[in-house]
């Protein structure tokens, strides 16, 4: 457990410690997910081909499709530490393949320059990435019947798209690499940048950076004013924890309006301490 404890820290950090202040009984298979969610999203950073970057991808998807459906069955064990933790969850928790296979296809995108076409294909992206992730926790915790549409789905839709946002921002040195934003190409900030001189594009890719942000901070809204309406102790101290990385998308986005802070070469970060306090005190208080 305590080597895949670290691979979480190297690869998502902010879930390994969101993992790490859940209710003890639920933290190892959290710490187990947040590896896995980890490994997949930095396949496509890895790889120098697409190809390969597929192989991997297809790697899991395979080993994920061995597991079953929540049957309560464990497939062979792959000798594969990580892949063997994740069939034991998906065991214990019973939870539904499908979304695991969508975590790992959404990535599929990363690994080429073709663009998202419109809002749709971005929802799409979103909600196989960190969406799938915060149905994954939710589901662990037990705090959401992932089977019925209830007003907590759209609260999970809307923090996955709010994290999916901020992140897609992070990463934008790498997009960009790829010949590609992780936006849509219908919109109008997108379609005016040259995404072959975007040193020399410094206004458009602002502009860009501010359309992003405060998509983002409208989804964390639809997130905050779930938590007034429910001011219950299950609320806070359940469905909080299922959504706890969203605690710092606030200081990501206010990383990224920094004056001096160029979003198209430089990757925004936050610093450990802030991350740690923000992170606790959301837990602390029950809410994002």
């Amino acid at each position: 457990m305590d080597a895949i404890a670290e691979a979480a820290r190297a690869t998502d950090i902010d879930r390994l410690l969101a993992a790490k202040l859940a209710p003890r009984q639920y933290r190892d298979d959290l710490i187990v997910l947040a590896a896995f969610l980890g490994e997949i999203a930095r396949i496509p950073r890895l790889v120098s081909e697409p190809q390969l970057g597929e192989i991997r991808l297809q790697w899991w998807h395979d080993e994920i499709e061995r597991f079953g459906d929540g049957d309560g069955g464990l497939a062979a064990l792959t000798g594969h530490p990580l892949a063997d933790a994740l069939g034991g969850v998906v065991a214990r928790r019973r939870l539904s393949k499908h979304l695991l296979l969508e975590a790992v296809d959404a990535r599929v995108f990363e690994l080429y320059a073709d663009p998202l076409q419109d809002e749709d294909a971005l929802a799409r992206y979103l909600a196989g990435t960190e969406g799938a992730g915060f149905r994954l926790t939710a589901a662990i915790l037990g705090v959401v019947d992932l089977e019925r549409a209830t007003p907590v789905q759209a609260v999970l839709v809307a923090a996955g798209e709010a994290l999916g946002l901020t992140r897609a921002l992070l990463a934008l040195p790498f997009h960009l690499s790829r010949g590609h934003t992780p936006f849509p190409r219908s919109w109008p900030e997108v379609q005016n940048l040259d995404l072959g001189s975007t040193a020399g594009d410094a206004r458009r890719m602002r502009h860009l950076v501010h359309r992003v942000i405060s998509e983002a901070r409208s989804r964390l809204d639809v997130v905050r004013q779930a938590r007034a309406i429910d001011t219950s102790p299950t609320y806070a101290r359940g469905f909080v924890h299922a959504i706890l990385p969203c605690a710092l998308v606030e200081p990501y986005l206010q990383a990224l309006e920094n004056g001096d802070f160029d979003p198209a070469r430089q990757i925004a970060d936050i610093a450990p301490l802030q991350r740690v306090w923000r992170l606790w005190w959301s837990r602390w208080v029950g809410a994002v």
